[in-house]
This record gives C-alpha cells, structure tokens and sequence, in this order.
C-alpha cells in the first residue's frame, strides 16, 4: 500500500512539474491557488467534523461534566 502511495507522489510531482513546464509559473499559480484553498478548507471542516463526533461521544459516557 505504501508503495502505491509513493508511486502516485512521484507521478503528482511529475504532473505538476509538467503543469508548471508548460504554462508558466504565474498562470499555473493562478489554478493551483484556489484549489489547495478549497482542499484546505475541506480538509479543516472534516477534521472539525471528526472533533465533534469525539466530542459528542465523550459527552454520552460523561454527562455529568457538561455541568
């Protein structure tokens, strides 16, 4: 499983390098930009999300702390 994980790295890095190469740095900025915001911010609800299900299930087993 890593292996596959490390292989599709490379062919990110390849694919990206080749994005730059061709366009220019300042336009492939211009479409790269956007996009890691928009991951980040999917990426900071999930993690959010996932904090309050942890939350929500510590509150079941201890009631008497939300006091």
């Amino acid at each position: 499983m890593i292996a596959i994980r490390r292989f599709g790295l490379v062919l990110l890095i390849l694919v990206v390098g080749m994005f730059v190469g061709n366009l220019g740095m300042e336009n492939a900025i211009l479409i790269v930009a956007p996009l890691f915001i928009i991951w980040f911010i999917l990426w900071d609800e999930k993690k959010y999300r996932v904090q309050k299900r942890k939350q929500a299930k510590k509150d079941e087993y201890y009631p008497h702390y939300n006091q």
